[in-house]
């Protein structure tokens, strides 16, 4: 899913992490004849292990400052390294999301039809961000505890072949036991957050969404309920997830923590202790570190596992819908102009298997002809003005324009057409904002847009003219004036065909004449 910087910067993190934890083991290593000489006050000299150099008292003082230089400097540096990686995780999760999202904008629109929008702002949002939080992060902690404790193990059993091995396999077995168990359970967990997760959008969406009707019928504390249940299953699912976490620490603390005690009170009953403490303070030393590298590394494989979960799902879904989308580059532009637009034998199913929509539509339409399509309710009226805008494709037949075939989801196509729905889509900007919808401000174009849509009076009446904001929805607007506005959207892209889809049903007969007489007068310049 991440890009080429991304995946480099995990691989650099990796190393950083290792090389940072190998630098408090250099420094624990490097203790090692500071206990010896305060266990055995008599003693002149000492020998380290694996490495066999001996040491003597002042350079062991030598040692101890080196070594806890060193840890000075693993903190500093941790603090400085943390920082660069939570700016590499931040930047990953923001790259992820804006593709997630440009892949959804550009998926075909049947998709849209089928998919709820809550559900797609839920992985874009809350799905993105569990897979680079936890999956990320979860990664490369992994990687770096595991070299750690490798290293560590392996200096215990350098130490001691046998006490090393016997509590390396000990601690290793508790590991791998609760890696085995944990699995299964991770996985159903972080489906069930997902799940979850989309409903609380979902539900949230309802409430807000439908306050109007919601509060008229008296059933706000009924959507609240809803809501308040759904975040309450979602943040029980969390906190068990975050348990996952949590239970090593446990489990294997329990486990190092009785096999020290058990080898200290061994060493302790021989003949000699004095001349084991040493071994036993690095074991102490190394035991209590390489326990958070194992705890760290569990928790970190939960929060691998629960990430990939999430970002396989997000990777899937990706890819099926690149696979079905369309390549804008391999799309020539509409070289016809005020042409006749033909509809030949065309039929349109949305799934396999499932009826025709339509069938046998065949039309041609000379630019400039007002064609009004009349049709009971799912007749396909709403269908077949999607084929003429391009949004879908015919499932046989084919759409030309001036003997040019279309296929949907063409740009070039979309620079020719302009729709009017029944409910416009109006956004909290101002006036001038929803007009334009994104294209650039020809102030020309403008008034004669505002004009042709019967809209002087409107901005003559509102306080900040074009500049006024509309708030969400067009709550400031009635129905026939935000209808106007979607009349002024389309009319100000010069559009060689105008489809309206049923803009005037929910009007009552004033408005619904004045905008008919609007759109009356658009004749002969445009087909519509």
């Amino acid at each position: 899913l991440m890009p080429t910087s991304t995946r480099r910067a995990v691989r650099a993190a990796i190393v950083c992490g290792f090389l940072l934890a190998g630098l408090e083991f250099v420094a624990i290593f490097l203790l090692y004849p500071v206990f010896g000489f305060l266990s055995q006050g008599d003693t002149t000299s000492l020998t380290l292990p694996v490495i066999g150099t001996a040491i003597d008292r002042s350079s062991a003082r030598t040692l101890a400052i080196v070594a806890l230089g060193l840890l000075i400097a693993r903190s500093v540096l941790t603090l400085g390294y943390r920082v660069w990686w939570l700016r590499t995780t931040a930047r990953a999760e923001l790259q992820l999301s804006n593709r997630l999202l440009r892949t959804y904008a550009y998926a075909p629109y049947s998709f849209h039809l089928g998919t709820l929008s809550t559900d797609l702002m839920a992985r874009a949002v809350a799905n993105v961000s569990l897979a680079c939080q936890s999956g990320l992060v979860g990664v490369v902690g992994m990687v770096s505890s595991a070299l750690l404790a490798i290293g560590l193990a392996a200096a215990l059993i350098a130490a001691n072949p046998l006490a090393g091995i016997v509590i390396t396999l000990y601690v290793g077995l508790l590991a791998g036991i609760y890696v085995v168990a944990s699995r299964r359970h991770t996985r159903r967990l972080t489906d069930q957050l997902e799940q979850q997760i989309r409903r609380v959008y979902g539900r949230v969406h309802t409430l807000l969404r439908g306050i109007r009707e919601i509060t008229v019928f008296g059933q706000r504390e009924h959507y609240l309920q809803q809501v308040a249940t759904t975040r309450t299953d979602m943040v029980g699912t969390n906190a068990r997830v975050m348990l996952l976490h949590d239970i090593p620490r446990t489990i294997l603390e329990t486990a190092l923590y009785g096999t020290i005690l058990v080898a200290l009170a061994v060493l302790l009953s021989l003949d000699d202790p004095d001349r084991v403490l040493p071994l036993v303070a690095l074991y102490v030393v190394a035991g209590l570190r390489i326990m958070p590298s194992l705890t760290q590394l569990l928790g970190y494989l939960a929060s691998a596992r629960a990430g990939t979960r999430i970002a396989e799902k997000l990777a899937d879904e990706i890819h099926t819908i690149e696979a079905v989308s369309p390549a804008p580059a391999s799309q020539r532009p509409v070289p016809a102009t005020a042409a006749t637009l033909s509809l030949h034998d065309v039929a349109f199913r949305y799934a396999a298997g499932s009826p025709d929509v339509l069938a046998g539509i065949d039309l041609e339409l000379p630019f400039g002809t007002y064609l009004g399509v009349v049709g009971a309710s799912g007749a396909g009226k709403t269908t077949l003005t999607s084929i003429v805008l391009g949004l879908l494709p015919a499932t046989t037949g084919e759409l030309r324009y001036g003997g040019h075939r279309i296929d949907s989801n063409d740009p070039h196509w979309f620079a020719k057409v302009a729709v009017v729905p029944q409910d416009v889509f109006l956004t909290d900007d101002t006036l001038l904002d929803n007009v334009l919808a994104g294209a650039d401000h020809d102030p020309g174009r403008m008034t004669l847009a505002l004009r042709a849509a019967g809209l002087d009076g409107l901005v003559a009446d509102l306080p900040d003219g074009v500049d006024t904001p509309m708030l969400e929805g067009g709550a400031r607007l009635s129905a026939g004036q935000r209808q106007r506005v979607g009349l002024a959207r389309a009319l100000y892209r010069r559009p060689e065909i105008l489809v309206l889809d049923e803009p005037t049903s929910a009007l009552d007969a004033d408005t619904e004449a004045h905008i008919m007489a609007t759109i009356d007068g658009l004749r002969g310049q445009m087909t519509i």
